[in-house]
């Protein structure tokens, strides 16, 4: 069996088309998520800011923070183009869960209004984090979820913004070994 080097151009261009159909497959079902996701988060109400999760951390909830019917927090994660491509649900008790087959990667949520390149963009992972923030700089502050997507979200936000501060706030959990923030 000789080697074929048009055979093996020809293997590479059928492994890239198919990488390229799948990732376009993916866009396209990640849009219709995001579509269905964005019609249940319009239909649920405002959350309060006296829900446990917020009472217990000190924060109120922003505008476009809504209650699901289990009594979740539900914070919807938008791209740069300002659709929702994800929910994020935090319970009560506070376990954080993001929509299963939903995109979650350069997807954010602005706490404290609309991002302003007068001045400095904060960047933070978690909800209460981003929050609390807000309210000590009176600044809005982009949620990112994790340490991971704040490198995304920041590099994304960064070329739109190029000369705007970009200041990365992450989570050090010092109850935890591994430390990304």
């Amino acid at each position: 069996h000789t080697y074929n080097p048009a055979e093996a151009i020809k293997h590479r261009a059928l492994a890239a088309q198919k990488r390229w159909d799948r990732q376009i497959q993916s866009q396209l079902e990640f849009a219709q998520m995001g579509k269905t996701l964005a019609r249940q988060w319009s239909k649920m109400p405002s959350a309060p800011d006296t829900h446990t999760y917020l009472a217990r951390k000190g924060v109120p909830a922003a505008d476009g923070v809504r209650l699901d019917k289990y009594d979740n927090l539900v914070i919807p994660l938008r791209n740069t183009a300002g659709e929702l491509r994800t929910l994020q649900y935090i319970k009560p008790d506070g376990t954080k869960n993001l929509k299963k087959n939903a995109e979650k990667t350069g997807n954010f949520f602005v706490v404290g209004g609309e991002l302003n390149p007068q001045l400095p963009i904060l960047y933070a992972e978690g909800y209460a984090t981003a929050a609390s923030l807000q309210q000590a700089t009176g600044i809005p502050v982009v949620m990112t979820v994790d340490a991971g997507n704040m490198v995304t979200v920041s590099r994304t936000l960064k070329a739109i913004y190029p000369d705007t501060a970009h200041i990365l706030l992450g989570g050090a959990d010092c109850t935890k070994t591994d430390n990304k923030g």
